[in-house]
Formats: C-alpha cells, structure tokens, sequence
C-alpha cells in the first residue's frame, strides 16, 4: 500500500515539483493551494503525511496547523516547510 501524502503549498511550480519526485518513489500524492482547500480535503480524506507551507493566501499554515490540530489527527506527522525571496 503506498503512502497518502498532502501537499499544502500555493506556488503551483513547487507542489508539481514536490509530487514528481515523491510519486517516482512510490508515494502517492495530492496538493491543495490554500489552507482552506486542506480543510475541505481532510474532511473528505485523512493522508499518511502532510506537507504543509507555512507562508500561503488566506489562512496562515500556522493557522492551519493549530486548527488542524484540534479538529483531526493530531498524531499526524506533518513536514513544516517556508522559505521568503
């Protein structure tokens, strides 16, 4: 069974890049643009891991992960990834 992973991320170039490389290793993979998308997702279905930027449109990621956290799986492993030009 391969592993469920979500990829949280609004620059459409970085999650194609990202689901490439983790679907070559037999991952499969799903991404959201926006925290909000994320919530709609996990209401729906619950991934093995999540990728999560930290710095996306609307609600921050660590507004995401705090609700996250206290509405879901908070045994979840979730990779925190940011970077700023």
């Amino acid at each position: 069974m391969n592993s469920k992973i979500l990829i949280i991320e609004d620059v459409p170039e970085m999650a194609e890049l990202a689901s490439m490389y983790l679907t070559k290793s037999g991952m499969q993979v799903d991404a959201v643009g926006s925290a909000e998308d994320a919530l709609i997702y996990l209401d729906k279905q619950m991934p093995d891991l999540i990728i999560l930027d930290l710095n996306l449109p609307g609600m921050s990621g660590f507004d995401f992960l705090t609700k996250f956290r206290k509405e879901y799986n908070a045994s979840l492993p979730i990779i925190v990834v940011s970077a700023r030009d």
